[in-house]
Formats: C-alpha cells, sequence, structure tokens
C-alpha cells in the first residue's frame, strides 16, 4: 500500500473518530439539559434558608414552617423546637432529586380537574442569599395512584410528582422534630453528674480517662463511660408535649426522680454547653414509659422506661476494675508470695526474667510472661457499699501477696488476698495501702500460687539448632565430627583412638537437623544435686561424671555452645550431662528418638570397622 493511500485512510479514520467524540459529547449535553429541564429547580442544600408547607384537609389549614438558624434547622410553626439534621438531609435530599414527568400545558379553567384550582399542598423554598423562590402547589393523584400532579405556582405547565415527593411533603412537625434527650453530642462531655434516689455521682474526664469525684473519688471505667453517654446519645423521646406555659408537676419534673447534667466540650459545629436532662413520673397508665425533658425547654415527651435504666447507672458500675495500673510490658520486679513460700522476679539488662535472690535456675521465660500478663489484666469482681468485717475476709493472714514494680521502681502495687467468702463466688481482696476491701473472682487467685518450679526452664539448652555449624560425637573411643555444608549436609572425619580416617562422611541435613531440633527441645524431668547422698550415688553408678557417649555442639567459629554427655539409664529414665558438672534425669521415652538418632549416625563407620 502506497504512503499516499495509508494517509487518507489515517485522516479518514481521525475524522470518524472526532465525529463520534463530538456526537457522544452533544448527546451527554442534551441528556444534562433534559434532566435540569425535568428537575425541580433549588439552590444548594446549605444555601436554603426556609421552608413552608400549607396543606388542606377538610377545610383546616395546617402551615409547617421550617427556618435555617445559626446553620441549625428550626421548626419554627406550629411549634419553636430544633428539627433533626438526618432527617432535613433526607427531606431536602428528596426534594432537589425529584423530578418532572410527563409535562403538558393546561388552561387555568382547567386546573380543576387536576386538583391544582385549590391545591391540597403549597410549598415555599426560599435561598435568602439568592433572593430565589421556588412555589409548587401538589394537587390530586393520577389515575394510577403512582403519581400526583403538580406544578410550578402560576405557571401553564402542568407535571407528575411521585408519590415519595408527596410523602415527603406531608411530614408532620413530629417527623421532622430532633427527638434527642439533649441537642449535643454527648460523647464530647467532659463532666457528667448524676443524682438519682438522693445519690450523687459526678465524673470528670481528665487527660482523656475519667475520674470518678462523687460519692468516691477514683479511677472511672472509660469503657462504662463510654457506654452511658452512647446510650444517652441514642435515647429518643415521643409523644411530645408542646406549650409555652409547661407546668411541671403534671408530670413529676418539677422535683425529678432523676436528674443528669453534663457539660460537653465545643465539637466544630456546636459550641460547649452545659445541658441538663429530667425524668419524672410514670406516663399514666403506662409503667413502660417516663416523664422527661430538658430542663430549661418548653417541650415533655415521654422516655421508654428500659431507657431510663440504661441512665442510672450503679456507682460500682462506673468505676475501673482494674486492679494494677501497671502494665505487663513495664514490669521490671515481681514478689510472688504464698505463706512462707516467696518466689521473687526481675529482668535483666537484655529484658530477660531471672530468678531475684541469686537462684541460677534458669526461667522459663514464656510462663513468666504468661503469669505477670494475667495478672495485670485481672479485674475486680465485686465493690462492697459496706465494708466486710476484717477477720471475716482472712485478710489479716494472707493467703497470696504478689507485688509489682514499674522498670523505673517508681511504682509499687501489692495485692493482698484472703479467704473466699462464705456466699459468694469471691474471694476477699485489697490493694496494700488501702483501706478498700474488694471481692475477686474465686477462682483467680490460684492461678497465681506460683512455686520456683513452675516457672523454672526445664529445657537442657537454649541455642537455635541453625546455630549449630559443627557437630562431634564421641563413641567410647572413637569420634565424628561433622561440619555443615552451604547446601545444608554435613560432612566429616573419623577418629578411632588417636588415629584419624582419611576418609571423608557424608551425611543428610534432615537427618541431623532432626536430632538438634530434638536436643534443643529437651526438657528434664529431675536435676541432680551431688551434694545429697542419693544423686550422688545416682551420678557415680549412672557414670555420669565421665560418660561413654557425648555430644559436643559448636558454632561457625568453632567456640562450644553446649555439650550433653550420655549415661546409664532405668526403665524409667535416662541420666546426662551438661557441661562439666550439672546432671539431669530424663524421661527415656523422650530422650529415645535422640538415642536411635546417634546410632544411626555412628553407623557409617560400622563398614570400615569391619574392613580392619
Amino acid at each position: 500500500m502506497s504512503s499516499k493511500k495509508t494517509l487518507i485512510i489515517a485522516l479518514i479514520f481521525i475524522a470518524v473518530v472526532g465525529y463520534y467524540v463530538l456526537d457522544q459529547k452533544r448527546i451527554k449535553k442534551n441528556e444534562e439539559r433534559k434532566t435540569a429541564d425535568s428537575r425541580l429547580v433549588l439552590p444548594e442544600d446549605d444555601a436554603v434558608s426556609e421552608i413552608v408547607i400549607q396543606s388542606f384537609e377538610e377545610s383546616e389549614e395546617k402551615t409547617l414552617k421550617l427556618e435555617k438558624q445559626d446553620d441549625q434547622w428550626m421548626i419554627t410553626s406550629p411549634i419553636q423546637t430544633r428539627a433533626a439534621s438526618t432527617a432535613m438531609t433526607s427531606f431536602l435530599g428528596a426534594l432537589d432529586r425529584a423530578q418532572k414527568s410527563d409535562p403538558f400545558d393546561v388552561e387555568a379553567d382547567k386546573l380543576g380537574d387536576f386538583g391544582l384550582a385549590e391545591p391540597a399542598i403549597q410549598v415555599e423554598i426560599k435561598a435568602a442569599a439568592e433572593n430565589y423562590v421556588v412555589a409548587l402547589e401538589m394537587g390530586d393523584k393520577t389515575p394510577d395512584g403512582s403519581n400526583y400532579y403538580a406544578r410550578v405556582a402560576d405557571a401553564e405547565q402542568v407535571f407528575t410528582f411521585p408519590l415519595s415527593i408527596y410523602n415527603q411533603l406531608t411530614k408532620t412537625p413530629d417527623d421532622l422534630r430532633d427527638k434527642r434527650t439533649l441537642p449535643a453530642n454527648l460523647t464530647q462531655a467532659t463532666t457528667i453528674t448524676l443524682n438519682s434516689e438522693g445519690q450523687t455521682i459526678r465524673a470528670e474526664l481528665r487527660d482523656g480517662d475519667w475520674q470518678l469525684l462523687e460519692p468516691k473519688a477514683g479511677k472511672g471505667d472509660n469503657t462504662a463511660f463510654s457506654t452511658l453517654l452512647s446510650d444517652w446519645n441514642n435515647v429518643k423521646g415521643s409523644d411530645f408535649i408542646d406549650t409555652d406555659t409547661l407546668k411541671l408537676a403534671p408530670y413529676g419534673l418539677d422535683y425529678p426522680t432523676w436528674k443528669g447534667t453534663v457539660y460537653v466540650a465545643a465539637d466544630g459545629e456546636n459550641e460547649a454547653s452545659e445541658q441538663t436532662f429530667l425524668v419524672g413520673d410514670f406516663v399514666a397508665g403506662n409503667p413502660g414509659k417516663r416523664y422527661a425533658m430538658q430542663e430549661g425547654s418548653n417541650h415533655a415527651f415521654a422516655l421508654a422506661t428500659v431507657d431510663y435504666n440504661k441512665l442510672k447507672p450503679k456507682v460500682s458500675d462506673l468505676r475501673s476494675k482494674e486492679i494494677f495500673a501497671v502494665s505487663s510490658s513495664d514490669v521490671g520486679r515481681a514478689t510472688f508470695k504464698m505463706g512462707e513460700g516467696v518466689v521473687p522476679l526481675e529482668r535483666d539488662a537484655a529484658n530477660l526474667w531471672r530468678l531475684a535472690d541469686g537462684d541460677p535456675t534458669r526461667v522459663d521465660q514464656a510462663a513468666v510472661i504468661r503469669k505477670i500478663s494475667d495478672l495485670t489484666l485481672l479485674k475486680i469482681k465485686q465493690f462492697f457499699e459496706e465494708q466486710p468485717e476484717v477477720e471475716l475476709t482472712g485478710l489479716d493472714a494472707p493467703i497470696l501477696e504478689v507485688t509489682l514494680i514499674n522498670r523505673d521502681a517508681t511504682t509499687t502495687e501489692t495485692l493482698i488476698t484472703g479467704k473466699k467468702a462464705d456466699e459468694g463466688d469471691y474471694v476477699y481482696a485489697r490493694m496494700s495501702g488501702s483501706d478498700e476491701i474488694m471481692g475477686l473472682d474465686w477462682k483467680d487467685p490460684g492461678k497465681f500460687f506460683l512455686t520456683r518450679d513452675e516457672i523454672t526452664d526445664k529445657t537442657l539448652f537454649d541455642f537455635e539448632p541453625d546455630a549449630v555449624k559443627t557437630l562431634r560425637i564421641i563413641d567410647q573411643d572413637k569420634s565424628l565430627t561433622l561440619d555443615r555444608t552451604e547446601t545444608g549436609g554435613w560432612i566429616g572425619k573419623a577418629k578411632v583412638g588417636e588415629d584419624e580416617s582419611d576418609k571423608t562422611y557424608q551425611i543428610e541435613g534432615a537427618q541431623v537437623m532432626s536430632m538438634l531440633y530434638t536436643v534443643t527441645g529437651l526438657e528434664w524431668d529431675r536435676p541432680l544435686d551431688p551434694s545429697l547422698d542419693n544423686d550422688a550415688t545416682l551420678v557415680q553408678t549412672m557414670k555420669l561424671e565421665a560418660p561413654e557417649r557425648e555430644l559436643v555442639f559448636m558454632d561457625g567459629d568453632g567456640a562450644e555452645l553446649a555439650t550433653l554427655g550420655q549415661g546409664g539409664e532405668t526403665d524409667r529414665n535416662i541420666y546426662v550431662r551438661r557441661g562439666e558438672n550439672e546432671y539431669f534425669a530424663i524421661d527415656k521415652i523422650r530422650y529415645g528418638g535422640i538415642k536411635i538418632a546417634i546410632g544411626s549416625i555412628l553407623e557409617v563407620l560400622e563398614p570400615e570397622e569391619d574392613a580392619e
């Protein structure tokens, strides 16, 4: 194909594409223009300043007037009250999205045929900033009952609006009013005062935490306060009583049963304010509701009793159930005292737990961390309005004392526990330095009866299998030294007596690594103390001072990681030596896998012995 033909085809293609793009834009503009023409023209939601809806039903005229005042929608007729922001958003959104359908022109004397000579509903929407007014009239239903006839006031064109628009325009003041008990976001509250049945509860938010101030000072339960405020925020009134001359006595609101006051911080939309909520008598003949109101308003309403009950927690419900203030990660020392037995623990410079009284026994890190974590998460189960007699609690002769000290040694907290209550599933307890007695779940204190044996690390070795680069197996007068290769296999040479073999032996990596993992996971059943006669006899009879078989584990630099000497055995145990002078009894079955693995590796030496 010539270049001239190619150019012509290219130009034709560009022209076609250009025409298609322009045509699509034209279609889109026509559709947008058609949609705009079919909409009831409204200003933006935030520009609407006033809505007046007049409805005529059986010769009775009703007027609903809504005005935006300081960014807050208010119902100003037939009552004076706040409108709910969510209801107004839905209301304005429905009107803004409404589209005129099936428009047609009608002569003035024919408007009665569509119910528009004396419209059932007249709506006026104003935007003061734009000096803009939309007046809408709605008449009868269409024959199929799915739409209503409507027109813009004084216009010749009639169109239809869907039933959903009619439903929006016939909303009552109760449909649109703010039914919240208090007109604020109560989750922003910084102080709370609750008065009920002669008791006052007062609390304050300090540095993000709730603090009880009255009737007893102490730390509050943040979750409980959050739940209280959330419940209060979500409580809605019903059956509103609207009057400018509201008398409080008939509703028991002159001397309320319950009074709650909150100081609400500014939240970006609303200024800070202090507001009070009152609850009075039961609604006549309806124990499921009580009269309530915001103090200073002229509106009373019914409040569901189930919602009222959420607003009057006990002091114990709002108190913090936490016992220890220090977190588990910040504990630097811990002492567990059970009767005469004491287990003192501390973290060393490497952040590892060890016994703080000089006992060299290795500590099971996971066991200690788990124990302290559980302890710091311990919760109070029972508060006592009247303190029990000390002699009934057993706290004069504590069963358990647990002390936690933070890393900086600036905070020391001690929990003391006594007896289980005769009637109740709790154990008496208190914190050192406090006279207040509390109750713990009766199952909890027993979790912290700690013995040294319980937290002793019973693993023989603390190195990782991958750290071993050289393994030497000594079996009586022969030995096999293996080095790990880069591919994960093991090669080495054997030695019999003083003679070293020239032969190189290769062992599969899986065979050696399986044994190493078993060795590093090995736990002893009982340590042997050579200072005791019975154990000294075992060390001698089990040939532990000079074991016939020994494993030496070395790192990549040839430094010794550990040694394991295998001695004699009984029906239940096999006896081993760690290092030069530590002796242990190990379950024979648990050690059996290592014994088999060593024998399997040493089999590579058998052919050479046979040849000799």
